[in-house]
């Protein structure tokens, strides 16, 4: 018998293939969209949903993500960033040379179903590995801090106390042939042990956290003038390793924290304070006083400018050099794309219930400050 030849796709039309792979992305898509909408709607509207989502469930997600991702000595983020964007750049390519030669508008069709389902996929993953997680009760709140207000007189003696401790511990640091800090071991490393040490203080912090990772490209992040980036998606913490030591230490306990569920900008400065300043290792303690030296010391000057001149003035010169070689870092990252991206981490943040925006982060002053009057109320 004669065989009947295939026919082929009028020009314009779908393969019946293609129309199965489209229709399945879009469904596919469209069910994981509508579940993730669903779990952050629950977590805004239905009362304790969102901390008991961190305290029952998120534990299981870290461990089972994290402890993949943990597998690999780099970042599974970041090599999936640059590795994605190239699968779908060759895809494309491959469904618009199909578009060319054939005239089927399916190819091009299942490449952006494709597209919808990956977007889709990535929201999934990000509810589960911190959007819900903004809901939770604070760290303050689980750790028994009641917070109040201060007057001057105690923003100035809480810098006073920050210069002592940053005095002390920058004259024990090891330091390099510049003078700058050097850290005596893997930073990744120590701040898991840091953080972990941190959990057996404060309840809330409890459990097993896996190494900080540094960036192949770190400036991926330098000129976005991000010191570091939590990567819910793989439930890890990244830290741009190309800045001066100083700010390596407190950044990796920062997005750790992120890690253990808190995902407030001032709350995770605060816990990677916490975890520094009474950790096991010197150059942790020197990195997280200096952090918070900074940003207290910040609103010292807005509120007290002569009480700022004077403290400014007790600083040892083995800190200034850190913080100029800081600053310098920074400096040669400016411009554009710092300048957008800095709006955008803005509107994120506020969309998120952080009605500050970036200045969240500068809410490490009201916590460090309330901190040293309460320490100092139990001495």
């Amino acid at each position: 018998m004669r065989r009947e030849k295939n026919k082929k796709s009028a020009p314009g039309h779908f393969s019946e293939q293609n129309r199965r792979r489209r229709k399945q992305r879009l469904l596919s898509g469209t069910l994981l969209l509508a579940i993730s909408v669903g779990l952050l709607m629950i977590s805004r509207q239905v009362a304790g949903s969102g901390e008991w989502y961190a305290q029952n469930l998120y534990p299981y997600f870290r461990r089972i993500v994290g402890g993949l991702s943990g597998l690999f000595p780099f970042s599974v983020a970041e090599v999936g960033l640059y590795g994605g964007l190239a699968a779908l750049i060759w895809r494309l390519v491959q469904s618009l040379r199909c578009r060319i030669k054939t005239g089927e508008r399916g190819a091009v069709s299942a490449w952006l179903a494709g597209v919808w389902l990956l977007g889709a996929l990535l929201l999934f993953f990000y509810t589960l590995g911190c959007g819900i997680n903004y809901q939770r009760r604070s760290f303050v709140s689980l750790a028994e801090m009641p917070q109040q207000s201060y007057t001057k007189a105690e923003l100035a003696k809480t810098c006073r106390w920050l210069t002592d401790a940053v005095n002390q511990t920058a004259a024990r640091v090891q330091r390099d042939e510049e003078g700058l800090l050097q850290i005596s071991g893997d930073y990744r490393e120590l701040a898991a042990a840091t953080m972990t040490a941190a959990g057996k203080r404060y309840e809330a912090l409890a459990g097993k956290y896996p190494a900080a990772k540094g960036l192949l490209v770190p400036e991926l992040l330098s000129y976005q003038q991000l010191s570091g980036i939590y990567a819910p998606f793989t439930a890890e913490a990244n830290v741009n390793s190309a800045m001066p030591a100083y700010d390596l230490p407190f950044t990796a306990c920062h997005e750790l924290a992120h890690f253990q569920g808190f995902m407030s900008e001032d709350e995770a400065n605060f816990i990677a304070f916490l975890a520094c300043h009474d950790g096991p290792y010197r150059e942790f303690a020197y990195s997280g006083d200096l952090t918070a030296w900074q940003y207290a010391m910040s609103r010292l000057r807005r509120a007290d400018p002569t009480a700022y001149e004077q403290e400014r003035a007790r600083l040892v010169p083995q800190a200034e050099a850190d913080i100029t070689a800081d600053a310098e870092f920074w400096q040669q990252y400016e411009g554009i794309i710092s300048d957008w991206n800095q709006q955008v981490n803005d509107s994120y943040l506020k969309a998120q219930g952080q009605s500050a925006g970036i200045a969240t982060y500068g809410g490490l002053t009201d916590l460090v400050v309330n901190h040293y009057l309460r320490t100092r109320e139990q001495k």
